[in-house]
């Protein structure tokens, strides 16, 4: 089961139009105010991200700011920290202005407390800035202009270090801190991330043993957030009971072998992104971990998948050869006593689906072993099928491949369908 989990925290990942997408927008707020506040080419050190981008313990959804901390120059601190009235709002102030040059229409830009807030109006990513100093300690000295104005002292990598430690020491941290944060969604739990980060460091601090799979984790950390009630309220108690009891059920129909069962009551903790039981699914991730392609793109990073199990689709395939018999459909050739698909076959694969053309159709192939690999050629990339429901492809590498096909209705994965193919020499 743990390979359903690893599935659900690539579920949980940015998509890489949401990293790109990131990268970009705390780029540019960086750069706009170094052109502010220094001279010369831009430096990115001038920078830090902070809260969960800064930790790598962000998720797809909910979509969250980018907490970016920019690092001002010591004459800059003394001027406004000698500033006659409100200092801290002055450099809030002059922060807004130099942003909002840089971002004259497409975006809303305020400052209040501690913080200017770029809101890009896309409904995604913004920035929160706060504009400081860095002390020799690494500490910052940051502005809040409430109250006529303070300055304060903040240690963000305290927390920071908390969880890169942890992900040292573990090698799961993250991954963690993820998982618990989609229940926490799931169910509106009033847990804030940081209290999440600091349960899940604290509990692998003192229960973390390599050998223990991912659901006996995730069952033994609900019992003891359980026992740390001083630290959230009756609303939150209660769900945390529920979960744990769903947890033990779940982990229980492990031991007992019912895996589509297990898959379905961590569905009810987790939601649709835990993925239904695919008992292929261990083997796909180890080949894949074992041939990994740098740029391989996966579905879920495309669409949602929320898959529909009353929904059939399928792979059918035609196998040619020239001088040779046509077979409609692998097993036939395999009832004549062949294991493997000869070389230079052509094999065609066709869509059969309950939703016929109502439905858009995606086509992945992916390629293992090593000839595909010396020949650079173990795919991965995800295609559009144009109406023809209909894909050819040429066996060409000793192994075992695979093919997808996915349905996909008002943009969402409905449905997957799977085909591994083994290749080598005619038997």
């Amino acid at each position: 089961m743990d390979e359903h989990f690893e599935l659900l925290h690539d579920r949980l990942k940015l998509t890489p139009t949401q990293q790109e997408e990131v990268s970009r927008k705390h780029n540019g707020v960086s750069k706009s105010l170094y052109k502010e506040f220094y001279d010369g080419d831009y430096n990115p050190e001038t920078r830090l991200i902070i809260g969960s981008h800064g930790k790598h313990t962000e998720t797809r959804h909910p979509i969250g700011d980018i907490d970016l901390i920019f690092k001002i120059p010591k004459a800059d601190l003394e001027k406004y920290q000698a500033y006659e009235g409100n200092g801290p709002s002055a450099l809030l102030q002059r922060a807004r202005t130099q942003i909002q040059k840089t971002y004259p229409n497409t975006t809303e830009v305020k400052s209040w407390g501690k913080v200017v807030l770029v809101s890009f109006g896309d409904g995604q990513h913004d920035v929160e800035v706060l504009p400081c100093y860095e002390n020799e300690d690494k500490t910052f000295t940051i502005p809040n202009s409430e109250n006529g104005g303070s300055w304060d002292s903040f240690d963000p990598r305290a927390e920071m270090d908390m969880v890169s430690d942890s992900q040292q020491e573990t090698g799961l941290t993250r991954r963690m801190i993820k998982i618990v944060k989609r229940w926490r969604r799931k169910n509106n739990v009033s847990i804030k991330s940081y209290q999440i980060e600091f349960f899940c460091v604290s509990f692998l601090s003192t229960e973390y043993v390599s050998s223990k799979s991912w659901s006996q984790l995730i069952e033994e950390f609900f019992i003891w957030l359980e026992l740390q009630s001083a630290d959230y309220d009756e609303s939150a108690l209660t769900r945390i009971t529920s979960v744990k009891n769903r947890s033990g059920k779940a982990r229980q129909l492990e031991l007992d072998e019912k895996f589509d069962e297990a898959c379905l009551e961590w569905r009810k903790v987790f939601g649709r992104q835990f993925p239904l039981y695919d008992s292929d699914l261990a083997t796909i991730k180890a080949l894949e971990a074992t041939y990994p392609v740098e740029n391989e793109e996966f579905i879920h990073d495309r669409f949602p998948v929320k898959i529909d199990k009353s929904i059939g689709l399928r792979i059918n395939s035609r196998l040619k050869r020239p001088g040779f018999r046509e077979y409609d459909g692998f097993s036939g050739f395999f009832r004549r006593g062949h294991r493997l698909i000869p070389f230079e076959s052509s094999l065609e694969f066709s869509v059969k689906s309950d939703l016929g053309k109502e439905a858009n159709y995606y086509w992945k192939i992916r390629n293992f072993h090593d000839e595909a690999q010396k020949a650079g050629d173990l795919r991965g990339a995800i295609v559009k099928d144009e109406n023809k429901l209909r894909h050819t492809e040429t066996s060409k590498y000793t192994g075992t491949h695979y093919v997808d096909c996915y349905a996909v209705v008002a943009g969402t994965v409905v449905a997957i369908a799977r085909r591994f193919v083994p290749i080598g020499e005619e038997l």
